[in-house]
């Protein structure tokens, strides 16, 4: 949906979401559903609204922060190594790709809700320090 001035947040954006998986449900009731959107589309009450909707799930990109590369990092270095190594191959990696699962308290909501986060190693760096 596009439109012109202010973005819609968390409880607009519920109502939408709401009036769009209702339109599905009348032509597809048994059908699964899986919304994405952006970090900036998403919030504590979209996200609370279709956790509690049977057969619908989400997925959200968001931007980084402190307290999530903190805990990235881990990771981050494992995929480093793996970059590392893979350069020896005859056809070296040029992406390194890693996930991991967190669990994370939603202020808003006072809920835990689980992320999957992705590590990506490009080509451009050059080894771990």
């Amino acid at each position: 949906m596009l439109r012109p001035g202010k973005r819609p947040f968390g409880a607009e954006n519920a109502m939408i979401v709401r009036r769009v998986l209702q339109r599905i449900r009348r032509h597809f009731p048994d059908t699964h559903v899986l919304v994405r959107g952006n970090g900036l589309f998403s919030g504590p009450e979209l996200m609370g609204f279709i956790d509690a909707m049977p057969n619908v799930d989400f997925i959200f990109g968001f931007s980084c922060n402190v307290k999530l590369l903190a805990t990235a990092e881990p990771t981050r270095l494992r995929a480093v190594d793996l970059w590392v190594a893979a350069q020896s191959q005859a056809q070296p990696a040029t992406v390194i790709s890693r996930l991991f699962k967190i669990a994370v308290q939603v202020r808003q909501t006072r809920s835990k809700m689980s992320f999957i986060c992705r590590t990506l190693v490009p080509s451009n760096i050059c080894c771990r320090p």
